[in-house]
């Protein structure tokens, strides 16, 4: 069973990640701070932050580190 088998999926685009999540999370693995990405999608760093927070969270990961890994191994 590889990680990306084992996360929940999330309706209708089968993958982890809601749409909007989507977005921050590419520019996050690519090397983007919350600051740069708030800046990019025109949302506040705060609100960034929180959805990589919730993400690292609802994915049961222990790190943003663990977040890259998934986002790179669904090569996206």
């Amino acid at each position: 069973l590889s990680l990306h088998d084992a996360l929940p999926i999330c309706p209708k685009v089968k993958s982890p990640f809601f749409p909007k999540e989507l977005e921050v999370v590419k520019l996050f693995s690519r090397g983007y701070v919350a600051r740069e990405i708030a800046d990019i999608l025109g949302k506040s760093a705060n609100t960034v932050s929180a959805q990589l927070r919730k993400m690292t969270k609802r994915l049961k990961l222990k790190s943003n580190r663990d977040l890259i890994k998934v986002v790179h191994s669904m090569h996206l």
